[in-house]
């Protein structure tokens, strides 16, 4: 079984490699997520904070200065590249509107 491996490119000039789930993972991720709950059905900003929190299990590797996940959520400057990341784990597409004020 083949598994769909990207990447996602990190402020400090680093990425994170990451695989996507197959049917069965993403189904849990937006279960556990709560990706479809009225509470983030309202807010987009707390269903990307909830995917996330969930997103660990899908990293592969990470590159560049800092090596751990942990870390990264630390530094304020890639929220760009787990929000991308989360939404494509989930298969959803955030639009450039919502994305950008």
């Amino acid at each position: 079984m083949s598994q769909s491996i990207k990447e996602v490119q990190l402020a400090n000039g680093g990425c994170i490699k990451y695989r996507l789930p197959n049917v069965i993972e993403q189904l849990r991720f937006l279960g556990q997520s709560g990706w479809h709950s009225p509470e983030c059905q309202s807010d987009v900003w707390l269903r990307t904070s909830k995917a996330i929190e969930h997103i660990k299990g899908f990293i592969i590797e990470v590159q560049g200065i800092v090596d751990s996940i942990d870390e990264l959520l630390n530094d304020r400057d890639n929220i760009d590249a787990f929000i991308t990341l989360a939404w494509d784990i989930a298969g959803g597409k955030l639009g450039e509107s919502t994305k950008k004020p």
